[in-house]
């Protein structure tokens, strides 16, 4: 039975990991809202 829980991987849900970076490219010191006509980009990396 341990083999079979080593070599075959669970089956489930998968998840994708996503970030939102500021400008200085780290999840800190980032714009949390615009203001009515102000533009912004959205920057992340997704993995």
């Amino acid at each position: 039975m341990t083999a079979y829980v080593i070599i075959t991987p669970k089956e489930g849900e998968k998840f994708t990991e996503f970030y939102i970076l500021g400008p200085n490219g780290t999840a800190s010191d980032y714009p949390t809202e615009l203001k009515v006509g102000e533009e912004g980009e959205p920057a992340g990396s997704e993995t």
